[in-house]
């Protein structure tokens, strides 16, 4: 061992690697990233790396099992089922959250997730594409000024969309969760953002793709509305993969204007008549889910938690 690094060890060693993990951080980076040989990566903020133990077990799991098309009937088809559930109750636990309370879709990435909120939520200001078309206002926001915005009288007859970033992709500036807490207990009050945000209800939308990778927002503490993630942000693999949680009594207020394979009941060709399905996730989930990337979710969540939340986090800090 060389100067330098007993050095540092002396320093932090204590805390240094994932201490309650079988193996040592030089074992971890031996073994289940041997790829990084004379190799130094600096964009964790831009794509988390899969470990080789992770994807030993994804093909491992997609070359020993049969999963079939979530929506036929067959044995295969439960198989998936039940991934696709195990995923979702993963995800859940790992926001900190009551199933009783939040839904849960798969989008085709994190920014699907968030355009989902923005093209379905009745009156919402976007959150992506024109700013005219999709009447958007950005606003700089800071905590201590946010007090003396919420006033003006409510109409609880239209909906606003207040979104931000957990954590910020090009800074890493991690932003006051608390903004979360302000709005909703302040949620019929004029924000004063422009004229396009009328008096009325407020929603909140978190886009937790960055700060999910090191320091989820726990959803208990903060209720947000809606909450976008991806999951290669989360332990690298699948890429494509992301997820909107929608809290159940904010779900309502999406108005799906279209509907495609897999989220109806039944439809008529010859009359204007379709049936929509009634569960949140079956109403959203336009087409097959990606069901072969959800079922290596699973296997990415087990390296995180042998990792620890709290050992992930004290990198971050």
């Amino acid at each position: 061992m060389d100067a330098a690094k007993q050095e540092f060890l002396k320093e932090f060693g204590e805390h240094y690697g994932y201490p309650n993990t079988p193996k040592t951080i030089d074992q971890i980076r031996a073994t289940e990233f041997n790829r990084l040989q004379d190799l130094v990566y600096l964009d964790h903020a831009g794509a988390t790396l899969y470990s080789e133990l992770q994807m030993e077990s994804i093909f491992g799991d997609l070359t020993s099992k049969v999963y079939g098309n979530p929506h036929s009937q067959s044995d295969s088809s439960s198989a998936t089922l039940e991934i696709v559930k195990d995923a979702r109750q993963q995800v859940i636990n790992k926001f900190s959250l009551s199933i009783s309370l939040t839904s849960f879709r798969y989008a085709l990435g994190q920014g699907a997730a968030s355009i989902a909120v923005d093209i379905e939520e009745n009156e919402a200001p976007g959150v992506s594409g024109e700013n005219i078309a999709m009447k958007i206002s950005p606003h700089q926001v800071q905590r201590r000024k946010v007090a003396g915005l919420l006033e003006g009288k409510p109409d609880g007859h239209v909906y606003n969309l207040f979104a931000f970033p957990s954590e910020c992709n090009f800074s890493g500036l991690r932003f006051d969760l608390d903004l979360v807490k302000i709005i909703k207990e302040h949620s019929s009050r004029d924000l004063g953002i422009s004229s396009v945000c009328k008096n009325g209800q407020w929603m909140v939308l978190i886009d937790a793709a960055k700060g999910c990778a090191t320091m989820p927002p726990d959803l208990s503490k903060y209720p947000a509305d809606f909450v976008s993630i991806s999951f290669y942000k989360l332990f690298g693999y699948p890429t494509g993969l992301g997820a909107l949680i929608v809290r159940n009594d904010s779900a309502k207020l999406l108005k799906k204007t279209y509907f495609s394979g897999g989220t109806v009941a039944a439809s008529i060709a010859d009359i204007d008549f379709i049936k929509r399905r009634e569960g949140i996730e079956e109403l959203f989930e336009d087409g097959t889910v990606s069901f072969l990337s959800i079922a290596s979710v699973r296997h990415g969540f087990k390296i995180l938690r042998s990792l620890t939340a709290s050992a992930i986090s004290r990198y971050a800090e």
